[in-house]
Formats: C-alpha cells, structure tokens, sequence
C-alpha cells in the first residue's frame, strides 16, 4: 500500500459497506463493466474482479476505508498494472492493535483500459477487438513516427475498437506534443452500402466529419507505399488532424482506410 494520491483512471466504482456480489461499475464507463465484490466472512477482506476477469479493463488504484483511515493499492505504480482483479485486500490496522483490522467500510475503485504502450516505427495493433464476422471494424493498427526531423518518443495511451458504438479510438492523453503516424483500418459492410470514414478531430467542428483525402507534398519525412515515390502525406487545411492516403473496396463488403495523423484523441467511426 502507498500514499493515496489522484488516479489516472478515468472511472470509479464506490461500495458503502461493501457486501459480497456483481455491481454496476462507473456510469461514465461506455463498456457498462461490472464490478464482483467478495468480502470474507470476518468483513476484513476482500476480493475483486472487473468484468469477466479477462480484460481489457483494469485496476489502476483501490482504496480501502477502515476505521477513519485507508489502505492504498497502487497497481499502476511505474506504470505496472495489475490484471483485472485481485483478492487479501484489507482496511487498515487498528491503532495500538498490531494485527487486528478494521471492519472494512467502503471500497474505492480506480478502473480503466490497459495502456497501449507505442513504439516508435513498430506497427500496435487495437485491443478489445472482436474478430467476427458480423463487426464492422475488422482490423485497426497504428504506427508512430518522427515528424520534420525530430525524434519520435514512445508513447502510452489508450487505442480501442468498440464495435458496439462502433468508433476506433486513438487516445495519447491530454498535453504533450502533437504525435504524427499512420492509421490502418479494415471495415466490414457486408452487404450494405459503403460509408466514408469520419472522425471527431477538425478543430472547431463538433461532432463527426468525413476524413479528406490528404495533400501530397514533395516534402515530408513519413513515406507510404500507397504514395508515389518522393512524394509525401500532409494535412489539408480548415483545421484537419488526419487525412486518408488509400480508400479501397471489395466485391466482399470490405473498405480499407490508410491515415494519416497528426493529432492526440480523435475517434473514428
């Protein structure tokens, strides 16, 4: 247990007098996860499971109220997180009672994605992506590059497909500088009709626009077999952080998208 200090989770799951059970988790979370409580027999200890235990979503940080004091599990601590779930957690000792625990009182429960870590140059494939036959996304890579001659810095970050929404997200965190890559996305339809790719990234426009084609520039520093040779990707203007290089359909209902970006958290769909 350590210090407790702000999460970088972005949902919370919080149990007054926690009993043993599956709970609805953060009302916020657009996976709608669960939460499993089980809580010994003495109400000294427990045991959690988010979702089915398989992922993707994680613990980032628990804190067990006891007494007027907390333990704090730090499970992303140097950026080392815990699976989802985890059991012997307990409330604090109580004071000038070495080894006797507090009844627990309420559980605080920090959740969120796995981290996508990206390294620079190698090609990241999406989690939490089904490969059925009746999702519309079917694939979803990213890569990340140097831009105009600076160096390009691995990064962590969340990149997601949710087919039930359905939206390819590509989400570096707030801050930082801007991260420049390609995007790769396969699109099933099926036996409907083709639908242009959009996203949520132009400045100043709310909602989602179509993703345009790019400019093609005789200077630049990310190459694409799908360009000429010497010629290079570059954003149009009106505020775009993405632009698409390749758009290619089949008889079988598939459209494959190439991207290119420079942005920090637009979502496709």
């Amino acid at each position: 247990t350590t210090e407790r200090g702000p999460s970088a989770a972005r949902y919370e799951f919080h149990i007054q007098n926690p009993r043993s059970g599956t709970y609805p988790g953060d009302p916020t979370d657009p996976f709608e996860t669960e939460i499993t409580i089980e809580v010994a027999e003495n109400d000294e200890s427990f045991t959690f499971t988010i979702g089915d235990g398989s992922g993707p979503m994680v613990a980032y940080d628990v804190v067990v109220n006891g007494g007027k004091k907390s333990n704090h599990y730090d499970y992303d601590a140097e950026n080392d997180v815990t699976p989802s779930g985890d059991s012997g957690l307990t409330a604090p000792e109580k004071d000038k009672r070495e080894g006797e625990l507090h009844k627990l009182s309420h559980i605080n429960l920090c959740y969120d994605l796995e981290p996508t870590f990206f390294q620079c140059g190698v090609e990241t494939p999406a989690v939490f992506l089904n490969q059925v036959s009746d999702e519309l996304f079917t694939v979803a890579n990213a890569t990340i590059y140097e831009i105009n001659g600076e160096p390009c810095e691995d990064k962590s970050g969340f990149f997601f497909v949710d087919n039930e929404d359905p939206n390819v997200q590509l989400d570096f965190g707030d801050g930082g500088d801007i991260v420049t890559g390609r995007l790769d996305i396969t699109k099933d339809f099926g036996d409907t009709t083709f639908q242009d790719l959009t996203y949520d990234g132009q400045t100043g426009i709310s909602g989602f626009v179509t993703v345009p084609w790019c400019d093609i520039s005789m200077s630049g520093s990310i190459t694409f077999p799908e360009l000429s040779d010497g010629t290079y990707p570059a954003l149009p203007g009106s505020g775009h952080s993405a632009c698409k290089v390749f758009e290619g359909e089949n008889a079988e209902g598939l459209q494959k998208n190439v991207i290119y970006f420079e942005f920090e958290d637009p979502r496709f769909k």
